[in-house]
């Protein structure tokens, strides 16, 4: 969950996950949630509501551990 989504940051992103990084990350996703998911709708789920208002999403295939190891540090925020 990100509470904010400056420039800089999306700067990052594209430099970190864009189709011009070394990344072998498959799926790198910003989603801005929108007000209804950080108010809550009502219905009962596991979480009320969220209260930041974008979320990153990556997904990758690791084939071996090491891999995996690599995806994961590649992943992690600064």
């Amino acid at each position: 969950m990100l509470t904010g989504l400056p420039e800089e940051a999306v700067d990052a992103f594209l430099a970190a996950a864009g189709p011009e990084s070394p990344s072998d990350v498959m799926i790198a996703e910003l989603r801005q949630l929108g007000r209804v998911l950080a108010c809550g709708s009502g219905v009962p789920f596991a979480l009320p509501g969220f209260a930041a208002p974008f979320a990153l999403l990556t997904v990758s295939v690791a084939p071996t551990p090491e891999i995996g190891a690599a995806l994961k540090e590649q992943c992690r925020l600064p």
